[in-house]
């Protein structure tokens, strides 16, 4: 019995494609292009601000820069116990702190800078310096410390804010949290002062950058960051990331399953997972032999249950639910084009008119060019199985509010 048999046969619950958490190591499949050029960026102290849609993989993609320029932040986020602390220290190019801006959970300040204050504490301790005792004053406290990493090494310090659009909204429309401008204001202050502290910020929606002001004062993020797309996987890298966690269960992923799955998920990396789940489910009712199994054989009936799984269908809605609460205007141009074909929603949305542009930053419009556009099969299913089909008088209300033009 050959080794992939053996695994099927004795670990018939392991399912390598079904993750869903951000992703280590190697992990992080066909992002080599992203990944190269994040880290430039950061060892150069450069802020980012990372956007896309959730579970496209932007915190995978971060984690996999600032593990390789701090190995020892990498080794502090998984707990990891090593003998070669000296060798990482070595290694050390960058000191990286992670905050995920869920963890203030009540959205006050107080609560967001002391939660990050302790995330620098942490780092700069493992990085061998004595941190000085506290003062009362939490804003205070990071201004401290960003000042005794700039004089006492001469390493870039990065701070990461994950889910970062909760400090401009909470989860039921709250308003950003409070004195978020001084908190804006010191961060870039000491960036433009030392150009050795980069931010970098993950989200949806790059909107707060926008805005000409937060909290009464000028915006302190215009001109500050580099905006930075993370869409799905390019056509080569999507087919590289089924075909590599194929071959780890003894799946023969053939061309004819590969050219199925990208026109079902665009590429998005938790779709194009669940797929490969949905392939592997159809397997473990098949005979074992001593040969990889071609999925070709079995990629249609995989993808009839594709639509049907859970996740699959959070995804589809979440994005559904962001556009519509969100961006109204691309919210209609993709509904326009799933319900009848993308080049007719281009005769009402034009290939660079906001809204379009909106969709294709997100990679839900793929194509160099109108004439080529599409989007993901499995958001044309979505739409006409699951959204209402506005009204006749509503529509041309919208229409005409939004000017949507030929």
């Amino acid at each position: 019995m050959s080794l992939p048999d053996m695994f099927r046969e004795h670990l018939p619950t392991f399912d390598i494609f079904e993750e869903k958490n951000p992703v280590r190591g190697r992990g992080v499949i066909g992002r080599e292009e992203e990944i190269a050029d994040l880290t430039s960026r950061i060892e150069n102290a450069e802020s980012i601000g990372v956007f896309g849609l959730r579970k496209v993989g932007k915190t995978s993609v971060v984690r996999a820069v600032t593990d390789a320029l701090d190995p020892v932040s990498a080794s502090m986020s998984m707990r990891a116990q090593t003998a070669e602390g000296q060798s990482q220290q070595a290694a050390v190019r960058v000191l990286a702190c992670w905050l995920d801006v869920q963890r203030a959970y009540d959205r006050s300040a107080r609560r967001l800078y002391s939660t990050l204050a302790a995330e620098i504490e942490k780092r700069l301790s493992a990085h061998g310096m004595t941190i000085p005792s506290p003062p009362t004053d939490d804003l205070q406290r990071i201004d401290d410390l960003i000042r005794l990493t700039m004089e006492k090494t001469a390493l870039p310090l990065c701070i990461v804010l994950d889910e970062y659009d909760f400090l401009f909204e909470g989860s039921q429309g709250q308003p950003p949290i409070a004195n978020i401008a001084a908190f804006l204001r010191l961060l870039r202050g000491w960036a433009q002062q030392t150009q050795r502290l980069c931010v970098v910020v993950i989200g949806r929606d790059p909107t707060p950058f926008q805005s000409p002001e937060v909290d009464g004062f000028p915006n302190p993020m215009l001109g500050w960051f580099v905006t930075r797309w993370l869409g799905p996987l390019a056509p080569q890298r999507a087919n590289e990331l089924l075909s590599r966690l194929g071959k780890r269960v003894g799946l023969d992923i053939g061309s004819v399953t590969l050219e199925l799955a990208l026109s079902l998920t665009g590429g998005h990396p938790l779709l194009h997972r669940q797929f490969g789940s949905s392939l592997l489910e159809h397997t473990n009712d098949r005979p074992l032999n001593s040969s990889h199994l071609n999925t070709d054989v079995l990629c249609k009936a995989a993808a009839l249950d594709f639509h049907e799984r859970g996740a699959v269908r959070e995804i589809c809605h979440e994005i559904l639910h962001l556009l519509r609460t969100r961006f109204q205007a691309s919210y209609d141009s993709l509904v326009h084009a799933a319900r009848t074909s993308p080049i007719e929603a281009l005769h009402h949305a034009s290939w660079s008119s906001p809204a379009v542009v909106q969709l294709r930053n997100f990679g839900l419009f793929l194509g160099s060019a109108a004439k080529s556009a599409s989007i993901p099969l499995v958001l044309t299913v979505y739409v006409r199985t699951f959204e209402r089909r506005p009204s006749r008088s509503s529509r041309h209300r919208n229409s005409n509010r939004r000017g949507w033009h030929r």
